[in-house]
């Protein structure tokens, strides 16, 4: 209570914004949990199904495969829920205190080469996969990490050459900053 009474009740201002915002919420939430859950329909094998009027939740679940793995080979997508795995332990290890900082670099590089290689596949008994048939959740994970990976060492650069004694390499990294 007097956390509440320091940070959202100190002033008129405050306290009107406070109620405004949980007024706002309430206005907001009770319809989006009606539609999204209680009025929601979730059996069903097609759209028709759907009649309550809230969400269709039945074209959510007889897509899931698509939504999650894209047009991925069925039969192969063990290698894509693996891949997963592996990037989550690496994760794990890689902020895990007890793990050096190059150890647990070193270790999250050599998931992600692995990871990579289970999906492309095309030696060691894995068939190829090809990029067009990867989408849904992987291929945005996938993207994901591959940004990730490549804007920390060009954003490391672009600050390094920030700081140069190369009046050229110092305007154009300010300048692309």
């Amino acid at each position: 209570m007097t956390w509440a009474r320091q940070n959202l009740f100190s002033s008129c201002g405050n306290a009107l914004t406070t109620v405004v915002i949980a007024v706002g919420l309430v206005w907001a939430l009770v319809p989006l949990i009606d539609w999204a859950v209680l009025s929601a329909d979730w059996m069903g094998t097609e759209r028709t199904d759907c009649s309550k009027g809230g969400a269709c939740w039945v074209y959510i679940t007889q897509r899931f495969d698509q939504f999650m793995y894209g047009f991925y080979p069925e039969a192969e997508r063990w290698r894509v829920d693996i891949a997963a795995l592996i990037l989550v332990a690496a994760m794990v290890l890689f902020f895990w205190s007890r793990v050096s900082g190059l150890r647990a670099l070193v270790g999250f590089v050599v998931a992600l080469f692995a990871c990579g290689f289970l999906l492309v596949g095309g030696s060691l008994a894995l068939p190829a996969i090809e990029t067009r048939l990867w989408g849904g959740m992987m291929l945005t994970v996938v993207l994901t990490i591959a940004g990730l990976a490549m804007a920390f060492p060009v954003a490391i650069l672009m600050a390094l050459g920030r700081r140069s004694s190369l009046p050229i390499v110092r305007i154009f990294c300010t300048a692309f900053i």
